[in-house]
């Protein structure tokens, strides 16, 4: 903070700019700083500069623009600054897929498949009142059985028939045999054609986690990277042509300097720079499983 008798830095740069006879649009053309940003820092709120580096770089950047030595206004911005670590965003739960629960409280058990029922004999139907049961004929020891010797000979009859019929087909030859076989062609077996389930061929690829790449395009950009619990994984400034890749099975937050100077690829897809997004140069982004994050 300023003394009483010092001006503070914010309104140094503002009187050093109406000394100058520049507005502040014109210190915006020129230092590529937004115009609301400018005020901000001429008001001493540099909380949209995106940490003490960036506000540090701003503030050297107007100065140099106003052909003032940037030294002095820097060193005035380390006396007015408050050297605090940015807080990190809140944690939220991964998300878990439910579980079908039974009144107990513990998962629910299939249903036992029923036992089938035991297989009884019929019981026999009785006999009729009267009814008399089979008797065996005995044969006659008094004279031949012509019925025993005519199914004998009938016997015999057919199996010389089924006996001719086979030496018959052992002597075909063997051409006239193969030809009556249909040929089976091994380089060409039957195609099975097999239709798909609906539930196969409407399912969508599964996403798996968080799947980032940053490239910085132009300039450069201060980046930091937290897990999905939370930790910083990643905090550094890309140049142009910098890329980096990060994955995460929840989300992934960005925290950005220079939204403008980056472009995304979440998953496969392009989603360009996040600055369209987050309305801001200086924002914050996170990604989550899908197609696009937010």
């Amino acid at each position: 903070m300023s003394s009483p008798h010092q001006p503070s830095l914010g309104a140094m740069l503002r009187d050093a700019r109406e000394r100058s006879a520049l507005s502040v649009d014109d210190v915006s053309e020129r230092t590529r700083i937004r115009a609301t940003l400018i005020r901000e820092i001429e008001a001493d709120d540099f909380g949209g500069c995106g940490g003490n580096f960036y506000a540090r770089g701003h503030v050297r950047s107007i100065a140099t623009t106003l052909k003032l030595d940037p030294t002095p206004f820097v060193t005035r911005f380390n006396m007015q600054a408050e050297m605090t670590q940015p807080m990190g965003l809140p944690v939220l739960p991964a998300f878990e897929p439910t579980r079908s629960h039974g009144k107990s409280g513990r998962a629910s058990k299939p249903p036992k498949a029923p036992k089938a029922p035991p297989v009884r004999a019929a019981p026999m139907a009785p006999m009729a009142a009267g009814a008399t049961r089979p008797r065996v004929a005995r044969a006659q020891r008094s004279g031949p059985n012509w019925t025993s010797a005519m199914l004998v000979a009938a016997a015999v009859v057919a199996i010389l028939s089924v006996g001719s019929f086979a030496l018959a087909t052992l002597k075909r030859p063997i051409e006239q045999v193969g030809a009556n076989r249909p040929q089976l062609h091994a380089s060409s077996p039957p195609a099975v054609v097999t239709s798909p389930t609906p539930s196969a061929s409407a399912a969508p690829p599964a996403q798996t986690g968080v799947n980032l790449r940053l490239r910085v395009t132009s300039g450069s950009s201060w980046v930091r990277v937290m897990d999905g619990s939370g930790k910083s994984i990643f905090e550094a400034v890309l140049q142009s042509g910098d890329t980096k890749d990060f994955s995460d099975p929840n989300s992934l937050t960005v925290r950005y300097g220079n939204s403008a100077a980056v472009s995304v690829v979440l998953n496969g897809q392009n989603e360009g720079s996040p600055q369209s997004s987050c309305g801001g140069t200086v924002c914050t982004q996170r990604y989550i499983p899908g197609p696009a994050g937010g």
